[in-house]
């Protein structure tokens, strides 16, 4: 590799050399509703079919007169477009927030029946919050935050922390991939690999095997390494899978645009949409999804910074990555992009317009240490689905947001600082499925 090479990797502000799937550090957005889904089902918290209104505004049932006047009590869909009556199925379809919204309130007012970590408790056994154990250096866990991770911040350092209470808006912003909530890009291909599965969940491998250069023979097989086994309710799994496929194939479904000329017929495709707020950023896209959702062989996930919607972003680069696996489309014989020729054989011109070559330095372009939890690219990922794999000092009022804004005045949630106010709303398309929430708790996500 030349002096000029090094450079532009080392140097680029977009951190081309940081490995984003498994240390970028993101909000799961409407992608972690899959979790509060199967928690609800299989606690008894509420059944796929019954029936649940939505008014586009869900107000917290556990609110007193001074939470009331201050403005902490209410939680909107994108836009605070009403969807009607949806059942579990047309909640995960759809994307409503406000479903999600009362399965947070019920988990956490009814504690005494569920515990107080019934969506934690699921989410880690969905492999959140723990290491993938791919074989590669600096893996994240990710975080997955709870009353006594809460507690303990507020122990810790008080004075950064005066309020280690868990509110019933940190749980009610947690159901819908929220609030604290971080995960990496391989955490959620490996979660959406185990609803495939039923409950398997494998160790990601880069390496097939390796074999001798000169008989080609193999060396060394790299099988499939099963990390966790377990016995899904099969019931809540197929409720969910049923939600999931109308994501792409339901003419409500909020990737349905994405997919509309893809061969779902022969092909068909289960997944997730998820747009979610991250702080002083535009809305970052997502989509995670596994198939042919009737005999799974790909889980994938995409994870595109400052893009968007879920559905208009990154639903159609998954879906692109699925017609080319499957063999749906050949992949493309395209010439190398711009930015791969500059560090190929050109000089760098950098932001600066400071030309650099092997001789001169480079004037800064930017920390070349990696900066999570919040890098400049999008990440994709794609692995096999049998092998792949706020917390607040008191809740604070907060204006209706947006279907696309960030919470800007929020700081980064490497740390857990105080609450602050969301910004102003605008209206967003039905079924578009922004995670957000008006006049509560503001998300401090990434």
């Amino acid at each position: 590799m030349s002096a000029t090479q090094a450079k532009y990797l080392l140097q680029n502000p977009d951190q081309p050399m940081f490995n984003r799937p498994i240390e970028g550090l993101y909000p799961a957005g409407s992608t972690f509703k899959v979790i509060p889904a199967y928690a609800a089902l299989v606690s008894g918290a509420r059944g796929e079919y019954t029936p649940w209104l939505d008014e586009g505004v869900y107000r917290l049932q556990t609110c007193d007169d001074a939470e009331e006047t201050a403005g902490w009590c209410y939680f909107q869909n994108a836009g605070a477009v009403a969807l009607g009556q949806v059942d579990l199925r047309a909640a995960i379809t759809r994307s409503s927030d406000t479903y999600f919204y009362s399965l947070g309130e019920t988990f956490w007012g009814q504690r005494e029946s569920y515990g107080e970590t019934a969506i934690q408790d699921t989410a880690a056994e969905f492999g959140i919050g723990s290491q993938t154990g791919i074989q590669l250096p600096r893996e994240k866990s990710g975080r997955l935050p709870t009353p006594a991770w809460k507690q303990g911040l507020h122990e810790n350092n008080p004075d950064a922390y005066p309020d280690g209470r868990w509110y019933t808006g940190d749980n009610v912003n947690l159901a819908i991939g929220q609030g604290d909530l971080l995960v990496t890009p391989l955490q959620l291909a490996n979660m959406y690999a185990m609803i495939a599965t039923g409950g398997q969940r494998y160790q990601p491998r880069i390496i097939a095997r390796t074999v001798d250069g000169v008989t080609g023979e193999t060396v060394i097989d790299f099988t499939p390494r099963l990390e966790v086994d377990v016995e899904l309710d099969p019931t809540a799994l197929a409720a969910i899978r049923d939600g999931l496929n109308g994501v792409t194939a339901g003419s409500t479904g909020t990737a349905r645009e994405a997919f509309a000329t893809f061969d779902l017929a022969n092909y068909p495709i289960a997944g997730k949409t998820g747009t979610a707020q991250v702080a002083k950023k535009a809305d970052f896209s997502l989509f995670v999804g596994y198939g042919p959702s009737n005999a799974p062989r790909y889980s994938i996930s995409a994870v595109l910074e400052e893009a968007g919607f879920g559905g208009d972003a990154a639903a159609p680069a998954v879906r692109r990555l699925f017609e080319y696996l499957l063999g749906i489309k050949e992949l493309p014989e395209a010439p190398l992009a711009d930015a791969d020729r500059l560090a190929i054989d050109r000089p760098l011109i950098s932001a600066g317009e400071v030309v650099v070559d092997d001789v001169a330095d480079p004037a800064p372009t930017g920390d070349p240490t990696p900066i999570e939890p919040s890098p400049e690219q999008s990440p994709t990922v794609a692995s096999p689905a049998t092998t792949a794999s706020p917390a607040t000092t008191a809740p604070a009022a907060a204006p209706p947001t947006t279907d696309a804004a960030p919470d800007t005045t929020a700081p980064p949630a490497t740390t857990a600082p105080p609450a602050t106010t969301a910004p102003p709303a605008t209206t967003a398309p039905p079924n578009s499925d922004t995670s957000e929430s008006a006049f509560a708790w503001p998300r401090r996500s990434a």
